[in-house]
């Protein structure tokens, strides 16, 4: 074949000859694989790029602030034109590209790394041991069209003026209605499955958690159930506790297990939303597209194939549906929570939650009526909203980097994670102990070129029954943390071993 298309695994394509290497969507944390052996897709494919002599083009719109510094740094960027002394070749890919991609506040960025340009300069760049990376910007979306504008919803100030529990802001509902009855469509993103994320007591403060995790049951309603609302009598016979991490099931207590009080179920879900919608506009043609409602890539692609046709007029769904979908007709994209991720403990929280909106966004205003994003938020004054809301992905990438790099932050430094877990808590914490103790040790003998912090509980110290504690090294280059790990393999204490995961460069921190 001429062309290969795939997922991650598709960089290990045997291509015997090569010429591009294009990568899409590259700040998609799910191109790195959370398994042995733990590569990310688009590392593996500048390398491979490097290796066989060919250009690499990564396309985004919210490019990773580790490529997009890459790019702004003066230590790997090429003035290619001055160098060649004609026309480059990252011009030519940018003509070609300018067809098919789309600007996100005028900045959507085509992140070329020029591993092998044209004869002119191989024999230069060759010299160079890190690949050389060049920025790429589209300014105008295809055709000229308007980027969507974005109206703020504050959902503090919303709840003043009505009674009882709604997820839809009455500007979205307006809007929602108008749109529809223009014979527009809509798409609507909440990131979170199932009904209520939190079931609590409010007599003893207590959350229901997963026996296995030490993480919170969600609330999912069963498929065809018939509830009335969403309190918890009508949610007693109607659905089922479900842990996301473990996968455990349960069914929903009739009363708090400590203080045999009444429950409540808290915080929202696409169920929850779904049937809101379905109360207040109970002649709308929509779906629902989550992973509990898609169960394969046929149904997606069905679903997909209705809305397109206008049978749905209406999409609800996660991340499923935020970015990759080109439908003219989509006039309104409403964010029915922007701030679900801010409070993760993970320091990529803010730029996940920028990309996601900032992507979601895009799916509004592709055709010749113009685009309109309501985004529903308690945070309205969060850096990161008001960046997303200016559409200003450089604005916001400044300011990002800048906090990382004051407090020595990936893309600015290295980092490796060592997750450590045992069903016996004793046993796992003399393990970690003695596992720090060894990497110190190797540490020391770098100076203070390694920066060593554990160990410590994860972010969720337990998940399917075994307890987790982590060790994390950070360093300014690489090779440091090489060595270390070299000298602990010699040692033995990071023997293979399915209850020890060295993650280097983790993309998530739970």
């Amino acid at each position: 074949a001429n062309v290969v298309v795939g997922a991650r695994s598709a960089v290990f394509a045997p291509v015997p000859d090569l010429g591009i290497i294009v990568v899409d969507e590259e700040h998609e944390a799910s191109y790195k694989q959370d398994q042995a052996p733990r590569y990310h897709g688009r590392d593996v494919a500048i390398k491979r790029a490097q290796v066989e002599d060919v250009p690499v083009l990564l396309g985004s719109a919210t490019p990773s602030l580790e490529t997009y510094a890459r790019v702004q740094s003066s230590e790997f960027r090429v003035q290619a034109s001055e160098n060649a002394g004609g026309r480059s070749s990252e011009a030519r890919v940018q003509s070609s590209a300018r067809a098919g991609r789309e600007s996100a506040s005028g900045l959507q960025s085509e992140l070329r790394t020029l591993n092998a340009p044209p004869s002119a300069l191989n024999s230069e760049l060759r010299t160079l041991n890190a690949p050389s990376y060049n920025l790429l910007t589209l300014p105008r979306r295809v055709r000229g069209l308007a980027m969507p504008h974005i109206e703020l919803i504050d959902m503090k100030v919303e709840n003043r003026f009505r009674r009882g529990v709604h997820l839809l802001s009455q500007r979205l509902e307006h809007l929602l209605r108008t749109t529809v009855e223009a014979g527009h469509q809509a798409i609507l993103l909440l990131n979170r499955r199932g009904y209520s994320n939190f079931v609590y007591c409010a007599s003893c403060n207590e959350p229901i958690k997963c026996r296995f995790c030490d993480a919170t049951m969600t609330y999912h309603r069963m498929a065809g159930a018939k509830a009335k609302g969403g309190s918890f009598d009508e949610g007693l016979h109607t659905g089922q506790l479900h842990c996301h991490y473990c996968l455990a099931v349960n069914p929903l207590p009739d009363s708090c297990p400590s203080c045999k009080k009444k429950l409540s179920l808290f915080g929202l879900g696409t169920q929850r939303v779904e049937e809101e919608i379905a109360k207040k506009f109970p002649e709308l043609r929509f779906a629902r597209v989550d992973s509990d409602s898609m169960h394969g890539s046929r149904d997606y692609e069905a679903l997909l194939g209705r809305f397109a046709k206008g049978e749905l007029q209406v999409m609800l769904g996660t991340q499923m549906i935020a970015k990759g979908l080109d439908y003219p007709n989509v006039t309104l994209v409403g964010v029915i929570s922007g701030d679900t991720a801010l409070a993760l403990p993970d320091f990529r929280a803010a730029e996940r939650t920028f990309q996601l909106i900032t992507q979601v966004a895009g799916r509004a205003g592709r055709g010749d009526a113009a685009g309109r994003v309501v985004l529903q938020t308690f945070l309205p004054e969060d850096p990161t909203i008001q960046a997303a809301i200016r559409q200003d992905f450089a604005g916001f990438a400044k300011s990002e980097l800048a906090q990382r790099k004051q407090v020595g932050l990936p893309p600015f430094a290295r980092m490796v994670r060592i997750v450590l877990r045992d069903e016996d808590p004793d046993k796992l914490t003399r393990h970690a102990e003695l596992l720090a103790a060894d990497l110190a040790d190797a540490a020391a003998a770098e100076g203070d070129a390694v920066r060593l912090k554990g160990p410590m509980p994860c972010a969720i110290n337990r998940i399917a029954g075994y307890h987790r504690q982590q060790v994390v090294m950070v360093s300014a280059t690489a090779a440091p943390l090489q060595r270390v790990l070299a000298t602990v393999r010699e040692k033995g204490s990071l023997a293979k071993n399915e209850r020890i995961a060295v993650d280097v460069d983790p993309v998530s921190l739970l």
